[in-house]
Protein backbone atom coordinates (compact mmCIF):
# COMPACT_ATOMS: atom_id res chain seq x y z
CA UNK A 1 0.00 0.00 0.00
CA UNK A 2 1.26 3.48 -1.17
CA UNK A 3 2.25 5.87 1.37
CA UNK A 4 -1.05 8.74 1.39
CA UNK A 5 -0.04 12.18 -0.30
CA UNK A 6 1.16 14.92 2.81
CA UNK A 7 -1.65 17.15 1.71
CA UNK A 8 -4.36 14.07 2.95
CA UNK A 9 -2.22 13.46 5.86
CA UNK A 10 -2.10 16.95 6.86
CA UNK A 11 -6.15 16.65 6.31
CA UNK A 12 -6.36 13.74 8.35
CA UNK A 13 -4.39 15.59 11.27
CA UNK A 14 -6.54 18.44 10.80
CA UNK A 15 -10.31 16.62 11.22
CA UNK A 16 -9.33 13.97 13.77
CA UNK A 17 -7.58 16.40 16.14
CA UNK A 18 -10.99 18.73 15.48
CA UNK A 19 -13.20 15.87 16.35
CA UNK A 20 -11.40 15.42 19.63
CA UNK A 21 -11.58 19.15 20.57
CA UNK A 22 -15.11 18.95 19.64
CA UNK A 23 -15.67 16.46 21.13
CA UNK A 24 -14.32 17.36 24.51
CA UNK A 25 -16.36 21.01 24.84
CA UNK A 26 -18.97 19.95 23.41
CA UNK A 27 -19.74 17.30 25.81
CA UNK A 28 -18.36 19.60 28.30
CA UNK A 29 -21.09 22.10 27.82
CA UNK A 30 -23.71 19.70 27.17
CA UNK A 31 -23.60 17.86 30.07
CA UNK A 32 -22.42 20.67 32.64
CA UNK A 33 -25.96 22.57 31.40
CA UNK A 34 -28.01 19.61 31.84
CA UNK A 35 -26.63 18.30 35.35
CA UNK A 36 -24.83 21.16 37.20
CA UNK A 37 -22.70 18.47 38.08
CA UNK A 38 -18.69 18.62 38.03
CA UNK A 39 -18.60 14.81 38.39
CA UNK A 40 -20.89 13.40 36.07
CA UNK A 41 -19.79 15.83 33.48
CA UNK A 42 -16.27 14.68 34.20
CA UNK A 43 -17.29 10.83 33.26
CA UNK A 44 -19.00 12.16 30.52
CA UNK A 45 -15.94 13.86 29.03
CA UNK A 46 -13.81 10.98 29.78
CA UNK A 47 -16.48 8.30 27.96
CA UNK A 48 -16.92 10.16 25.03
CA UNK A 49 -13.20 11.38 24.14
CA UNK A 50 -12.60 7.15 24.67
CA UNK A 51 -15.06 6.24 22.46
CA UNK A 52 -14.07 9.51 19.73
CA UNK A 53 -10.30 9.03 20.15
CA UNK A 54 -10.77 4.74 19.57
CA UNK A 55 -12.99 5.60 16.43
CA UNK A 56 -10.71 8.42 15.01
CA UNK A 57 -7.63 6.40 15.80
CA UNK A 58 -8.89 3.48 13.46
CA UNK A 59 -9.85 5.76 10.64
CA UNK A 60 -6.77 8.20 10.60
CA UNK A 61 -4.04 5.41 10.97
CA UNK A 62 -3.84 4.17 7.72
CA UNK A 63 -3.81 7.48 6.27
CA UNK A 64 -1.67 10.00 8.76
CA UNK A 65 -0.35 7.88 11.42
CA UNK A 66 -3.32 9.31 13.44
CA UNK A 67 -0.64 10.94 15.54
CA UNK A 68 -3.50 13.97 16.45
CA UNK A 69 -1.22 15.04 18.82
CA UNK A 70 2.09 17.79 18.79
CA UNK A 71 3.43 16.11 21.88
CA UNK A 72 3.18 12.23 19.80
CA UNK A 73 4.45 13.44 16.49
CA UNK A 74 7.58 15.44 18.64
CA UNK A 75 7.92 11.88 20.49
CA UNK A 76 7.54 9.41 17.46
CA UNK A 77 9.86 11.42 15.69
CA UNK A 78 12.34 11.45 18.75
CA UNK A 79 12.55 7.84 19.36
CA UNK A 80 12.43 6.75 15.23
CA UNK A 81 15.24 9.57 14.69
CA UNK A 82 12.99 11.13 12.10
CA UNK A 83 14.15 14.14 10.07
CA UNK A 84 11.85 15.23 8.11
CA UNK A 85 11.31 18.38 9.98
CA UNK A 86 9.09 20.01 7.35
CA UNK A 87 6.24 17.42 7.73
CA UNK A 88 6.41 17.59 11.80
CA UNK A 89 6.11 21.32 12.14
CA UNK A 90 3.23 21.00 8.91
CA UNK A 91 1.58 17.99 11.30
CA UNK A 92 1.57 20.40 14.28
CA UNK A 93 0.25 23.26 12.79
CA UNK A 94 -2.25 21.01 10.83
CA UNK A 95 -3.12 19.18 14.72
CA UNK A 96 -3.22 23.43 16.28
CA UNK A 97 -5.89 24.57 13.59
CA UNK A 98 -7.73 21.35 13.44
CA UNK A 99 -8.25 21.62 17.26
CA UNK A 100 -9.39 25.02 17.25
CA UNK A 101 -11.84 25.11 14.65
CA UNK A 102 -13.05 22.11 16.72
CA UNK A 103 -13.66 24.31 19.80
CA UNK A 104 -14.94 27.09 17.51
CA UNK A 105 -17.63 24.23 16.63
CA UNK A 106 -18.67 23.54 19.78
CA UNK A 107 -18.93 27.21 20.55
CA UNK A 108 -21.35 27.88 17.43
CA UNK A 109 -23.12 24.55 18.49
CA UNK A 110 -24.26 25.98 22.46
CA UNK A 111 -23.58 29.67 22.05
CA UNK A 112 -24.21 31.03 18.80
CA UNK A 113 -20.67 32.45 19.26
CA UNK A 114 -17.67 31.61 17.57
CA UNK A 115 -14.99 32.47 19.87
CA UNK A 116 -15.29 33.25 23.88
CA UNK A 117 -12.45 33.74 26.05
CA UNK A 118 -12.12 32.47 29.48
CA UNK A 119 -12.37 35.49 31.87
CA UNK A 120 -10.23 33.35 35.04
CA UNK A 121 -6.95 34.72 36.27
CA UNK A 122 -6.24 31.48 37.74
CA UNK A 123 -2.56 29.88 37.07
CA UNK A 124 -1.97 26.14 37.80
CA UNK A 125 -0.30 24.43 40.98
CA UNK A 126 2.34 22.24 40.94
CA UNK A 127 0.08 19.12 41.23
CA UNK A 128 -1.84 20.16 38.21
CA UNK A 129 1.61 20.45 36.40
CA UNK A 130 3.00 17.32 37.59
CA UNK A 131 -0.31 15.45 36.57
CA UNK A 132 0.07 16.75 33.45
CA UNK A 133 3.54 15.35 33.14
CA UNK A 134 2.24 11.77 34.12
CA UNK A 135 -0.94 11.70 32.22
CA UNK A 136 1.03 12.72 28.88
CA UNK A 137 4.14 10.66 29.48
CA UNK A 138 1.85 7.49 30.03
CA UNK A 139 0.10 8.15 26.59
CA UNK A 140 3.52 8.24 24.98
CA UNK A 141 4.73 5.76 26.30
CA UNK A 142 1.61 3.45 25.04
CA UNK A 143 2.39 5.00 21.96
CA UNK A 144 5.96 4.18 21.88
CA UNK A 145 5.67 0.64 22.84
CA UNK A 146 2.82 -0.42 20.45
CA UNK A 147 4.76 1.39 17.53
CA UNK A 148 7.75 -0.25 18.18
CA UNK A 149 6.45 -3.72 18.35
CA UNK A 150 4.95 -2.62 15.24
CA UNK A 151 0.99 -3.54 16.19
CA UNK A 152 -0.14 0.38 16.27
CA UNK A 153 -3.82 -0.90 15.53
CA UNK A 154 -3.85 -1.99 18.90
CA UNK A 155 -3.88 1.74 19.83
CA UNK A 156 -7.45 1.45 18.84
CA UNK A 157 -8.09 -0.23 22.25
CA UNK A 158 -5.05 0.84 24.10
CA UNK A 159 -5.02 4.91 24.31
CA UNK A 160 -8.86 4.97 25.53
CA UNK A 161 -7.83 2.59 28.11
CA UNK A 162 -5.52 5.07 29.36
CA UNK A 163 -7.20 7.96 28.68
CA UNK A 164 -11.24 7.00 30.13
CA UNK A 165 -9.24 6.21 33.43
CA UNK A 166 -6.89 9.53 33.46
CA UNK A 167 -9.46 11.84 32.71
CA UNK A 168 -10.45 10.61 35.81
CA UNK A 169 -7.42 9.87 38.47
CA UNK A 170 -5.55 12.62 37.13
CA UNK A 171 -6.41 16.80 39.16
CA UNK A 172 -6.20 18.04 35.73
CA UNK A 173 -8.44 16.15 33.71
CA UNK A 174 -5.36 14.57 31.44
CA UNK A 175 -5.87 17.49 28.63
CA UNK A 176 -2.34 15.87 27.45
CA UNK A 177 -2.39 17.52 23.85
CA UNK A 178 -0.59 20.91 23.12
CA UNK A 179 -3.19 21.52 20.20
CA UNK A 180 -6.17 20.83 22.18
CA UNK A 181 -4.85 22.84 25.45
CA UNK A 182 -4.07 25.87 23.36
CA UNK A 183 -7.76 25.60 21.38
CA UNK A 184 -9.52 25.43 24.80
CA UNK A 185 -8.13 29.18 25.64
CA UNK A 186 -10.55 30.08 22.85
CA UNK A 187 -14.19 28.72 24.68
CA UNK A 188 -15.07 30.46 28.04
CA UNK A 189 -16.58 27.26 28.94
CA UNK A 190 -16.40 24.10 31.29
CA UNK A 191 -13.58 22.75 29.39
CA UNK A 192 -12.11 26.10 28.89
CA UNK A 193 -8.36 26.92 29.72
CA UNK A 194 -7.67 30.39 31.57
CA UNK A 195 -4.45 32.17 29.65
CA UNK A 196 -2.47 30.98 32.85
CA UNK A 197 -2.60 27.37 32.20
CA UNK A 198 -2.03 27.26 28.38
CA UNK A 199 1.63 27.49 28.45
CA UNK A 200 2.41 25.75 31.56
CA UNK A 201 0.53 22.93 30.78
CA UNK A 202 1.80 22.27 27.17
CA UNK A 203 5.29 22.81 29.40
CA UNK A 204 4.23 20.17 31.44
CA UNK A 205 2.90 17.85 28.20
CA UNK A 206 6.55 18.35 26.52
CA UNK A 207 8.20 17.48 29.35
CA UNK A 208 6.22 14.68 29.76
CA UNK A 209 6.76 13.99 26.15
CA UNK A 210 10.91 13.98 26.32
CA UNK A 211 10.67 11.76 30.14
CA UNK A 212 9.65 8.83 27.35
CA UNK A 213 11.84 9.29 24.90
CA UNK A 214 15.18 9.60 27.52
CA UNK A 215 13.38 6.53 29.50
CA UNK A 216 13.06 4.32 25.77
CA UNK A 217 16.51 5.35 24.83
CA UNK A 218 17.92 3.91 28.51
CA UNK A 219 15.88 1.06 27.96
CA UNK A 220 17.20 0.42 24.36
CA UNK A 221 20.49 0.94 25.77
CA UNK A 222 19.87 -1.11 28.44
CA UNK A 223 19.01 -4.41 26.50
Amino acid sequence: MSTPRLGHRLVSEFVGTGVLSLTIVGTGIQMFALTQSVGITHLSIAVAVGAVLAMVVALGLPISGANFNPVTTLTVALVEGARDYGRIAMYMVAQTLGAIVGVMTANILWDSTLVSFSTSTAEPSLNLLLSEVIATGGLMFLIVVMVARRTPTKLIWVLPAWVIPAVLFTPSGTWANPAITVARFFTDSFTGAPAGFVLPYVAAQVVGGLAVVVVWWVIRRTR
